[in-house]
């Protein structure tokens, strides 16, 4: 079926059912523009909100799967569509749900902060250009913890939050994924938080993998990555240590970053512990893991 035809039949504002799918006009836009990857979907779903398109209505899929215009675009980013995130700021700047989850057929879950996390690991658009995006989700207040999951045919990225997925972009060394980690730490991501990749499934690797935000730094540092030690300072620094089963094969190079860390809080002048902006040294009853956290002024929003 033609997609004018389809606009002709629902208008700007109606609902077009085609295909056990249901949808405004807005909507199917943003969904051929991830099917497609074609340019002219992404303008005509820029014509469509600029003439009024209700950037807030869902559309669903066979199977009860709902998903918002935002979403698609922020999914559409990911997979590299081009000038998508300009799609995708104009919705947010019409007030478009950041806060909204979205699903697909194919059984990926996430809202679109977690699409545009992503996108920078895919290096699915320019680094700068999602960098901005995250910033104008973040502060109409998208969920920075909110966790999401890919599925692709035989390719599944198990739970895990942005910033599991930005930091993995600094290890393999794209552009952007520094940016977006201390976007996130800084907004409150948890550094803690364990995320999943199972990649491709097939019997030499049935699970895949699971780590930390900082077990990842430590295996970039293992690998010689350029932004890799500043990533561990910058999540040591927040409260990042390894699980216990990290331990075995990674403390060793975290307990040099933690010297380093240390070296540069006496070292500078913060005006000691409680002082505004300094760092705060807490240390585990086993001795190991220091903590450094930011300490702020308690009038701090």
């Amino acid at each position: 079926m033609e997609f004018i035809t389809m606009l002709g039949e629902g208008g700007v504002t109606g609902q077009i059912r085609h295909g056990g799918r249901t949808g405004t006009a807005l909507w199917w836009a943003a969904r051929d523009a991830c099917l497609s990857k074609r340019r002219r979907a992404v303008d005509m779903a820029r014509l469509l909100v600029n003439k009024g398109a209700d950037v807030n209505a869902a559309g669903s899929e066979p199977g009860g799967n709902e998903s918002t215009p935002l979403w698609l675009a922020a999914k559409a980013a990911f997979l590299g569509v081009e000038d998508v995130v300009h799609l995708a700021k104009l919705l947010v700047a019409r007030d478009a749900d950041v806060k909204a989850v979205g699903s697909d057929g194919d059984g990926s879950t996430s809202t679109a902060l977690w699409w545009v996390a992503m996108a920078v690991w895919s290096h699915g658009a320019p680094a700068v250009e999602l960098v901005e995006l995250a910033k104008l989700l973040m502060a109409k207040g998208a969920e920075i913890n909110a966790a999401g999951k890919l599925q692709r045919g035989n390719y599944v990225a198990k739970e895990s939050m942005p910033l599991w997925w930005a930091v993995w972009a600094v290890c393999d060394g794209e552009p952007g994924g520094l940016e977006m980690t201390k976007l996130l730490v800084m907004a409150g991501a948890d550094v803690n938080a364990v995320g999943h990749h199972a990649g491709w499934r097939s019997p030499a690797s049935p699970s895949g993998i699971a780590g930390t935000p900082i077990w990842l730094a430590a295996q970039g540092m293992r690998d010689g990555k350029v932004d890799a030690p500043e990533l561990a300072r910058l999540l040591i620094s927040a409260g990042a240590r390894l699980a216990d089963d990290e331990k075995e094969e990674f403390q060793v190079i975290i307990d040099g970053v933690t010297g380093g860390v240390k070296r540069n809080m006496h070292e500078s002048d913060i005006g000691g512990e409680g002082g505004e902006g300094g760092l705060v040294q807490d240390t585990d009853s086993d001795g190991d893991n220091v903590r450094l956290a930011q300490r702020f002024p308690a009038n701090t929003p």
